[in-house]
């Protein structure tokens, strides 16, 4: 067999540079702890073996120094397997499997050695069938190691070793598929024979590039070069087959054999053509690739942690639709962009910016235009070649067209309801169709703002809620004391016919009014001014003494009594006080047939006031008192009253830092017990 051509002596030559230059930086990665000592041997016996398949062809060359030198080519390699993995995990491979090399490496050492000194054959020794078994069976128990080798590494220190492993076995693969033809064909192929220095080289030069350091670099291919990589190579697996299957046709057909061969190959050859013709598989082995061999298109951690940022901020800095369409545009790099939200049945724009609208930028619930965005969540593109291919695209309604420079227009959907739709200016650069990854991260981020101002608009809703709550709750209170004086008024006008000629009655009537247009005056004084009752120091017994005054036209009459000597003083108004107690005294009234008895008891306990105010009327459940008593807007009194004076008694005394208590039993009665600070100069 010749060998000695130009191109053997340039592919060995190449191979044993490779690995020459792999030489000290095994020496320098050995001394960084990133590789063993044996990297350095495995390097120079590879340079070797390519130096000794050179100069087989020129000098006359032994054949057992061949020999040898393949044998040790494997054992080196298999050793330096054995320490990688021990280096790397800090923990040896299985003993079994040591065991299990070490046995077929020593058999097939001895075998060679037995059938070379039997044959001791120095010509074309490559071609003898002692080399060519050795060459088959090392690599194959070679590449069992390596797949054990990576299986048994944890996650960890993959990443680290992979290229390592890959390279290798990439190495003993061609020269198990070398070995397998010359076994098959009983000569080894010149061709394969003159490119294996050659595929040495390509791998030392991959280790060159991959075993740095420890942690190896990334390797990062164009897009494009994959796409018709992978497309070869499908297309040329697919060849191969079919090739291969010809190839028995040919063998087992009969006459009809070599035909059929032949319009088999013709036939795939043009399923090929046609296949990789078709736009819709080759965009579908573009995303194919894109999603599954290559790194993202965008950061998506640094791309949602802008998003939330923009939209987390405080309301009060900008406006929050603005703020929507600045996050989504600066993801594309787009100069301005509109908002579009509903509002009954149309949807009308909210915002924009640095983007002009025309004035009839308005669009009904029902259009195709918002079935499209609704029902499919598309993505209209505007410009570009997929701006007509597509029909959807062509719903677009022709106040969008006159947007100057519009590119896309994207679904605000929160669930399956849509909230709005955002508008977005082309960017400057160029404008590239939009791919899957664009698609999918305007779906999303159109959901997640979607979801923001679903919320902001909550959000809104209930503060206007809570404003109207605590507009409603202010009109209760204040219709509940107009209520309070409406029926002191209409008492005195009651007690009119029967009390007009007695002059105490005229005298209390005039007291009467003239306190209900001083409590009116002063509730209304409060509410233009929107302040708070004026507290200051007022007596105990004197407010009592008013609160039963103004009921003292009711049955039954309370009884009033306090067992100390010196004034009680608290710190509060008067007025609302005075209501309070009046509005509980009133509450037992209505609670109390008129032969009843309401007893209202004054006493100290430390540094607190306590008013008991006892009667023995209808009294109430426990279940009333924890559920309905002190809930605002609920009343047992069918038509007279709004079911707040309880609460808002209870508000005002907790307010003073007091508390207000109730203990009752159902035909029994009931005792509301209202206990409050006195005045620390008070002295008892």
């Amino acid at each position: 067999m010749y060998i000695g051509s130009t191109i053997g002596a340039i592919s060995y030559t190449s191979g044993a540079l490779a690995f020459a230059l792999l030489v000290p930086l095994s020496v320098l990665l050995q001394r960084q702890k990133y590789y063993p000592t044996m990297l350095v041997a495995a390097c120079v016996i590879t340079m070797v073996r390519c130096l000794s398949a050179l100069f087989y062809s020129h000098y006359d060359i032994p054949g057992s120094v061949l020999l040898i030198v393949d044998l040790a080519f494997y054992g080196i390699w298999l050793l330096t397997l054995f320490d990688t993995a021990k280096h790397t995990t800090q923990q040896a491979l299985p003993m079994f499997l040591r065991r299990l090399v070490a046995v077929v490496y020593s058999a097939t050492v001895i075998f060679a050695i037995i059938s070379y000194g039997m044959n001791n054959t120095d010509t074309q020794i490559y071609a003898t069938e002692t080399v060519i078994w050795c060459n088959i069976i090392l690599p194959i128990i070679s590449l069992i190691l390596i797949e054990q080798f990576y299986k048994n590494i944890n996650n960890a220190h993959k990443h680290s070793i992979k290229f390592f492993s890959w390279g290798l076995a990439a190495l003993l693969a061609y020269e198990l598929y070398l070995y397998t033809q010359a076994l098959i064909f009983q000569a080894i192929p010149l061709d394969s024979w003159l490119a294996r220095g050659w595929i040495y080289a390509i791998v030392g030069m991959f280790f060159l590039f991959t075993l740095k350091q420890k942690h190896t670099p990334q390797l990062t291919l164009s897009r494009k070069i994959v796409f018709y990589t992978t497309s070869l190579t499908s297309a040329g697996i697919l060849l191969f087959v079919m090739a291969g299957v010809g190839f028995y046709m040919q063998i087992y057909g009969g006459s009809w054999g070599g035909a059929l061969q032949q319009v088999l190959t013709f036939t795939t050859i043009l399923s090929v053509a046609v296949l990789f013709s078709l736009g819709q598989f080759r965009a579908y082995i573009v995303v194919l690739i894109n999603k599954h061999f290559f790194s993202h298109k965008y950061d998506y951690r640094n791309e949602w942690l802008n998003l939330i940022q923009i939209l987390s901020q405080p309301v009060d800095q900008d406006n929050l639709q603005k703020r929507t369409i600045k996050a989504v545009a600066n993801i594309f790099g787009c100069p301005g962009g509109a908002l579009w939200q509903r509002q009954h049945q149309l949807y009308i724009p909210s915002c924009e910016s640095r983007c002009p609208l025309p004035e009839a930028a308005i669009q009904t619930v029902d259009s195709p235009f918002i079935h499209a965005l609704r029902d499919k969540e598309w993505v209209f593109e505007a410009i570009g070649p997929q701006s007509t291919k597509y029909p959807e695209n062509l719903l677009l309604p022709g106040w969008a067209r006159e947007i100057k420079d519009l590119w896309i227009v994207l679904a605000l959907l929160n669930e399956n309801d849509l909230l709005g739709f955002m508008c977005l200016q082309k960017p400057p650069n160029k404008i590239q169709p939009l791919s899957w990854e664009d698609l999918d991260l305007l779906k999303t981020v159109g959901r997640q703002i979607a979801s923001y101002l679903a919320r902001h608009e909550a959000s809104e809703q209930l503060s206007q809620s809570r404003q109207f709550d605590t507009y409603n709750k202010l009109t209760a209170f204040i219709m509940h004391d107009l209520k309070n004086l409406i029926a002191q008024q209409a008492l005195v006008v009651q007690n009119a016919a029967k009390h007009k000629n007695n002059p105490e009655f005229f005298e209390d009537a005039i007291n009467t009014i003239d306190n209900s247009v001083n409590r009116m005056s002063s509730l209304l004084t409060k509410l233009q001014s929107q302040s708070r009752s004026i507290n200051q120091t007022i007596p105990l017994e004197k407010v009592i003494q008013q609160a039963i005054k103004k009921c003292r036209f009711d049955y039954p009459q309370p009884q009033f009594s306090f067992a100390g000597e010196k004034t009680l003083e608290v710190n509060a108004d008067i007025d609302t006080f005075t209501m309070v107690l009046t509005h509980l005294i009133k509450n037992a009234q209505e609670a109390t047939p008129n032969n009843g008895e309401i007893n209202i008891h004054l006493s100290t306990d430390n540094d607190r006031a306590s008013i008991a105010i006892t009667d023995n009327g209808c009294g109430m459940s426990e279940t009333f008192i924890r559920q309905r008593l002190f809930k605002p807007f609920e009343t047992t009194k069918s038509g007279k009253g709004m079911g707040i004076g309880v609460f808002q008694a209870r508000e005002y005394i907790h307010s003073l830092q007091g508390e207000l208590s109730v203990s009752s039993e159902l035909h029994k009665g009931s005792v509301f017990n209202i206990a409050v600070p006195l005045l620390e100069t008070s002295d008892y």
